[in-house]
């Protein structure tokens, strides 16, 4: 419990001690502990250090060989799609394919998976492939209904209103980000800011961002492509409001500021330089 107050305050050193500490009790009895392993994934790599979570990932890829199990699976498909989020799929996991969902209604970590893959494609201009996530996240979506349900002996059984709204949100911000990648930026960020207005009035808990790129992130990477770093600023300090210290939204928050510093100093120079 002490790592919810230390995601809440960005303050991954302690969260990786205490993680450490929790993940290797949990083991040590016989369970997988894969809450404690994907919070620590995500505190690795917001250190910048992608090697320690790579360690975890394999772990969880281990388990789901050995025996897979509804928690596992839940948990290997959220790690690929944070690995996809933090490191642009680097090396060191293969965080693309398909993590089975065979027996489990509970649909976010999958949702996630299909978000981050769908990104990385519209990014590559690989916009087939990009609207077919797209397509897969309705579709999930909309299965999902008939296994919403009260409480259940396990929460893989069921599927909470909040992740059908949640996958909803993915496509419609995937969406966005697809037609924005087309050219049609106008649009596409109008979709984008929908989703976050909406997401924005679901409930929040402090750890690793839910669709494993939080959307005023997103937002904030496509409105400094746009050429607009004022705005891109807002937007990644929306998402470190919520998200305190977290790399991506730092790195962005500081190129945007950069990129508006050079925009206001190049117009007080004035045409040729006077």
């Amino acid at each position: 419990m002490p790592s919810h107050i230390f995601f809440a305050l960005g303050m991954w050193d302690d969260a990786i001690e205490a993680n450490v500490a929790s993940l290797a009790t949990a083991r040590s009895q016989g369970q997988g502990g894969y809450h404690p392993l994907e919070w620590l994934a995500y505190a690795y790599l917001q250190k910048g250090q992608q090697a320690e979570a790579a360690k975890l990932v394999a772990i969880v890829e281990q388990d789901v060989a050995k025996g897979p199990t509804q928690a596992n699976r839940s948990s290997l498909a959220y790690l690929r799609a944070m690995w996809i989020a933090e490191t642009g799929g680097a090396a060191g996991v293969n965080a693309w394919p398909d993590v089975s969902e065979v027996g489990i209604a509970s649909i976010f970590p999958f949702t996630a998976q299909d978000f981050m893959r769908g990104l990385a494609a519209a990014r590559q201009d690989r916009f087939e492939e990009a609207t077919r996530y797209v397509e897969r996240l309705r579709e999930r979506t909309e299965r999902a209904r008939n296994h919403v349900a009260g409480v259940v002996a396990s929460r893989y059984d069921t599927v909470t209103p909040e992740e059908i709204e949640q996958g909803v949100l993915l496509a419609q911000a995937l969406e966005g980000t697809i037609q924005f990648a087309q050219g049609d930026q106008v649009a596409g960020l109008a979709r984008v800011r929908e989703a976050i207005a909406i997401s924005d009035t679901l409930a929040f808990e402090y750890g690793p961002p839910f669709p494993a790129k939080p959307l005023a992130e997103l937002l904030g990477d496509l409105l400094l492509a746009a050429g607009k770093p004022d705005e891109a600023a807002a937007a990644y300090g929306n998402s470190l409001a919520v998200h305190p210290n977290r790399k991506l939204s730092v790195e962005g928050l500081t190129a945007a500021r950069a990129a508006a510093w050079t925009c206001r100093h190049c117009a007080a120079k004035g045409p040729a330089g006077n």
